[in-house]
Formats: structure tokens, C-alpha cells, sequence
């Protein structure tokens, strides 16, 4: 990753393109006002965890649950559903 060197004044002046060049060419800026240094910017990291995206292909191929198994997991769906239904009625009901 490069690094590049700015004043505060061209930062400001050029604020949308040079976050794109942060973000898109993945270069970091130093960010300075006379001698003094006021800023880095860098692009981000990747994000940590899964993403939604690859569920399908993740979950593919996966056994699925067995009827009594399928039954038991719809029973405690129902279960949430009534205790979160009854605390959201509670909730608006002053």
C-alpha cells in the first residue's frame, strides 16, 4: 500500500477525491497542517465474518433436519414468536 503525503488545505479542498483514492487504489494519506500531523487515513480491512451472500452455498449440500428434529425447531419458533409478540405489546401499550 502507498502512502501519500497532504496538506490540510488540498485535503479539504479535494475531501471526495481523495477518500475515493483511498478507498479504490488503496493508497493512505497523511494528513498535515504546517509541521504537524493531523491525520492518517487508510482503507478499511476487509470485514470479519460471513457474509449473507455465501449462506445458500454454504448450507448446500448439508443434511437437513429429520422430521422430528424439523418439528421440534417449529414448535420453539413458535415459542419465540408468542413471547416476542407479547413483550412488543407490552411495550407500546402506556
Amino acid at each position: 500500500m502507498t502512502a501519500k503525503r497532504v496538506t490540510a488545505t488540498e485535503f479539504a479542498r479535494n475531501l471526495s477525491s481523495m477518500l475515493s483514492e483511498v478507498r479504490y487504489r488503496e493508497t493512505s494519506l497523511e494528513v498535515w497542517r504546517g509541521r504537524e500531523l493531523m491525520a492518517r487515513i487508510s482503507p478499511p480491512r476487509d470485514p470479519a465474518g460471513f457474509p449473507i451472500s455465501g449462506l445458500n452455498a454454504l448450507m448446500r449440500g448439508r443434511p437437513g433436519l429429520g422430521r422430528k428434529d424439523a418439528d421440534a425447531f417449529l414448535s420453539d419458533l413458535d415459542a419465540l414468536d408468542r413471547v416476542v409478540g407479547e413483550s412488543d405489546r407490552e411495550a407500546w401499550a402506556s
